[in-house]
């Protein structure tokens, strides 16, 4: 090989290797952010996320607005958050309830949180369907005592009673005894709730508390 054609060569191999990151696209993007991330580089998973959200993913957009409200950059959070849930993402649905309970980035507006959340939670959104049932068992998210005794209470607390959360069925529980709720007295309904409760009691003695996603900043009751 002469020297001209061992440079041309390495020119060649140059201008591809400077080629490679403009030919990345959001995918891509999010994909090396995503890695980044998990492997606690979070500056690197950053600048690809920024990339990626800029481009409309929604999952990049999901995943830096989470990273953003962590850093209590909660603007900018809130902003990457309601794009990806205006493509219909539930995480960022759910999360973004979560700064509208709190006043964190946007205006503090517990009914608009609870729109939110009812919004995933229709979709099956595991922690939103937990976050209504939160609300209309502590009053959370704008609840007063009508709502929580109303229908849509007893839906929410079935819906998380089902998932097996345990306030939900110790309630479900107790009116399904006093017929409240608007439930008929039912002892039997009753007791089937009691010994699902206590299993899943049982069950959460012996087995280690798995790690999961950020319960919702609620205003109050949350």
């Amino acid at each position: 090989m002469t020297a001209r054609h061992r440079l041309t060569t390495l020119l060649r191999a140059a201008v591809l290797a400077a080629a490679i990151p403009a030919l990345a696209g959001p995918a891509e993007d999010y994909a090396a952010g995503d890695a980044a991330y998990r492997r606690g580089d979070v500056r690197a998973a950053m600048g690809s996320l920024r990339r990626a959200a800029d481009a409309g993913h929604a999952r990049a957009q999901t995943l830096l607005g989470t990273i953003l409200d962590a850093a209590e950059q909660d603007d900018e959070a809130a902003r990457y958050l309601g794009m990806a849930a205006a493509q219909g993402d539930l995480e960022a649905t759910y999360l973004l309830a979560g700064l509208y309970s709190a006043g964190e980035g946007v205006p503090l507006d517990p009914a608009k949180a609870r729109d939110l959340f009812e919004q995933a939670a229709a979709k099956g959104h595991r922690e939103s369907i937990v976050a209504l049932a939160k609300a209309y068992l502590g009053g959370g998210l704008g609840l007063d005592e009508a709502a929580r005794s109303s229908p849509a209470a007893l839906e929410a607390i079935r819906r998380a009673a089902d998932l097996g959360h345990l306030p939900s069925l110790d309630r479900l529980a107790a009116a399904y005894r006093k017929g409240e709720l608007g439930l008929a007295p039912d002892t039997k309904l009753a007791e089937q709730a009691e010994a699902r409760a206590r299993a899943l009691r049982g069950e959460s003695r012996r087995t280690p508390a798995r790690r999961g996603a950020p319960a919702p900043r609620t205003a109050s009751g949350g």
